[in-house]
């Protein structure tokens, strides 16, 4: 089964247990034998979530009996309306919101991580906090790593501006390569 078809039913993957694979995979001499078995990836078997750690919307009904949108839908649905990130194909897996900066600095920024077939995206969510500041002409800019990835193949999205109390989205999306062993960006 390959990893196209696996997103798109759902398999819940272990994500450190397919990094340790696909590491031990590529150090093996197996790897120029026989393609990636995707059989030797442990299943996510972790327990289900509590509900006040589940998204907002993952498996919840609304008042009415029906089924409230998930996050992953709405990230999807987000991502999708972006022109540049146009083409992914289909959202596997988001992370939650990690906070990166504290809520008392002049602009608050998140990022959610999504995984798609070919590249992770990551979504940058920004808020300015101070009344009296616009910022223009807003990138982010991803570094880390001791492997450089060709900046042609990396798709940023800015912001023209960015207003008080008005949270804005800025995306960079990376593409997944497998000779480029995992690497933390900062």
């Amino acid at each position: 089964q390959d990893a196209s078809s696996a997103a798109s039913e759902g398999v819940p993957f272990s994500v450190p247990g397919l990094e340790r694979a696909l590491q031990s995979y590529l150090a093996s001499e197996e790897s120029a034998l026989a393609p990636f078995d995707m059989k030797t990836v442990p299943v996510d078997v972790e327990p289900v979530a509590s509900q006040d750690e589940a998204f907002p919307g993952d498996d919840m009904l609304a008042p009415s009996g029906q089924p409230v949108v998930s996050m992953r839908d709405v990230y999807a649905e987000q991502i999708a309306a972006v022109p540049e990130l146009d083409g992914l194909g289909s959202l596997f897996k988001s992370s939650k919101p990690v906070n990166l900066t504290e809520s008392e600095t002049e602009y608050v920024v998140k990022v959610i991580k999504h995984i798609f077939a070919s590249h992770v995206v990551f979504h940058f969510n920004v808020t300015l906090t101070l009344n009296d500041q616009i910022m223009e002409n807003v990138t982010v800019e991803l570094n880390g790593g001791e492997q450089e990835i060709d900046g042609d193949d990396i798709v940023t999205v800015a912001a023209e501006q960015i207003v008080y109390d008005k949270p804005v989205d800025l995306y960079v999306a990376v593409p997944l390569d497998p000779k480029i062993v995992p690497q933390e960006f900062g």
